[in-house]
């Protein structure tokens, strides 16, 4: 018998302790669940934050769009300022030319007008010179023409005398006494040598004044010739003066014009230099704004190269974390089935414990009746406080039992089974304990696996008797516990199970 009662005895112990490993298993399945769970949560929030920085990526994306639009813009406006410098650097060229132009057209008209007025000025000498020459001659042929009618004038004297001459030495009035013959022949020989020298000298001067006229008709149409020239050249001189008048007036309008051209390219140029000065700027904002373009391009092109591998990063994650999901969803789903066939096997070792608790009883009762002295001894009076407890809790077990019933009770309670002793002295040191709040235990984190991919171990779990306390404690506060209420936990005092639901208790 005593073998019978030790062997249920540790059939009890193994399947309390088989129900703490179960519960145990079950409490790591929790917390390997509650870790996988956190997980879940920290790679959701690491997803996240992925999407944001995606996000943010595109937003990132976005703007150097826009930089770049805006660099394109600016080039653009710089090819643009560039072609209208080019431009404007054309034009102006062309006016310098132009001016050039303007200038040699100019220098060559007075050229040509000094050149003119050389040619006016040689005309007037020219005719000056002819017109003194012209008066010359007419005054040498004049001075001639008296020579000549002074000879004809001798001539006529000569004449004359001959003639008289010959009328004194005519007959009948030469008279002889007065003169003698070879006088008279002598002075009639050198008369009539006189009259020869004289008709020579006529003819002469006769011949000369043949000349003299074919001369002077000669120097008359030789004047008219050249007083139609000089009226040529004064018509000349009056068409090259108002020919020069004219490429005077020409020649002012032309500088006026050069004068407005030049003070119009002189304003041209300014404006052109002002135009330069602010597309100088321009293009050096343009070429600063250029070189931040290009190092925020640059630098962006780093972070979009550092974001890109991050990326790839976070998509390698995301798929480690969807084949993670997918097998902590398989092991959760095997996990779950676990916990239940645990549990059910937690319920059937609580099956097995109540029969092997009722069979303890009757064990007892057949020991208590075969030992029929061990009824008579008597406890020993309660002298401690907690002795007082337990006498108090026992009366409590035993006032609506039978005085038989009660003696099998206190023989139980003598020391059939200790280990049901010392639940029973646990649940009256319980009862008589001041109730306190109970502290909300604080959640852990979860722990990291291990190097080698286990999972710690978590602290040591309490008791399966800080278990039961815990149970019965709620169901004396008026709360009843989960497990209580669906398994119907019992508590052995020396054989009398006694059932704990809701608060009530019962044999």
């Amino acid at each position: 018998m005593r073998a019978k009662f030790m062997l249920a005895e540790n059939e009890i112990i193994d399947a309390r302790s088989k129900s703490n490993t179960n519960e145990n298993q079950v409490a790591k399945l929790k917390r390997e669940l509650q870790y996988q769970n956190d997980q879940n949560a920290a790679m959701l929030k690491e997803l996240q934050e992925v999407t944001k920085q995606k996000d943010k990526l595109e937003n990132n994306f976005g703007r150097l769009d826009q930089i770049e639009r805006d660099f394109e813009r600016s080039v653009r406006r710089v090819e643009e300022l560039e072609e209208l410098i080019k431009a404007k650097n054309e034009q102006l060229d062309e006016l310098k030319k132009q001016q050039k132009t303007d200038k040699k057209i100019a220098e060559n008209e007075g050229k040509k007008l000094k050149s003119a007025l050389e040619i006016l000025i040689k005309s007037e000498q020219k005719l000056g010179q002819l017109v003194a020459g012209s008066c010359t001659k007419v005054k040498n042929e004049i001075m001639g023409k008296f020579d000549k009618i002074t000879i004809q004038r001798e001539f006529d004297i000569v004449a004359s005398t001959v003639k008289q001459l010959q009328e004194q030495v005519a007959p009948g009035k030469i008279d002889p006494k007065g003169a003698s013959e070879e006088s008279f022949q002598r002075q009639l020989q050198e008369v009539q040598s006189r009259n020869q020298k004289l008709e020579m000298d006529l003819q002469e001067v006769r011949h000369d004044f043949k000349e003299y006229k074919i001369e002077n008709q000669n120097y008359k149409s030789q004047f008219q010739r050249l007083d139609a020239e000089v009226n040529n050249l004064k018509k000349e001189n009056m068409r090259l003066t108002m020919l020069n008048q004219k490429q005077f007036s020409d020649t002012m309008e032309a500088r006026k014009a050069l004068s407005n051209a030049q003070m119009e390219t002189h304003d041209l140029v300014k404006k052109i230099q002002s135009d330069y000065e602010v597309i100088s700027i321009e293009y050096q904002k343009a070429h600063n704004s250029e070189e931040i373009l290009l190092k925020q391009a640059r630098e962006n092109k780093q972070v979009l190269k550092a974001l890109k591998n991050k990326i790839i990063e976070l998509e390698g994650i995301q798929r480690d974390f969807q084949l993670f999901q997918k097998q902590f969803t398989i092991e959760n789903h095997k996990n779950i089935a676990m916990i239940k066939e645990k549990e059910k096997e937690i319920k059937d070792l609580h099956k097995k414990l109540m029969t092997l608790e009722e069979s303890s009883g009757d064990i007892e009762k057949k020991y208590n009746q075969l030992n029929p002295m061990k009824m008579k001894q008597k406890e020993p009076e309660p002298t401690t406080k907690e002795e007082k407890i337990k006498a108090k809790r026992d009366a409590e077990a035993v006032a609506h039992l039978t005085p038989q019933e009660r003696n099998v009770q206190t023989v139980g309670l003598g020391g059939v089974c200790e280990i049901q002793r010392q639940v029973l002295k646990m649940e009256v040191f319980k009862s008589e304990k001041p109730k306190k709040k109970k502290k909300k235990k604080e959640k852990k984190p979860p722990q990291a696996p291990n190097p080698d991919g286990s999972i710690p171990e978590a602290e040591e779990e309490e008791s399966y008797y800080e278990y039961y306390e815990e149970e019965v404690e709620e169901e004396e506060g008026g709360v009843s516990s989960p497990s209580a209420q669906n398994q119907g936990m019992v508590l052995s005092t020396g054989g009398v199970p006694i059932y704990v639901n809701n608060a009530k208790k019962g044999v």
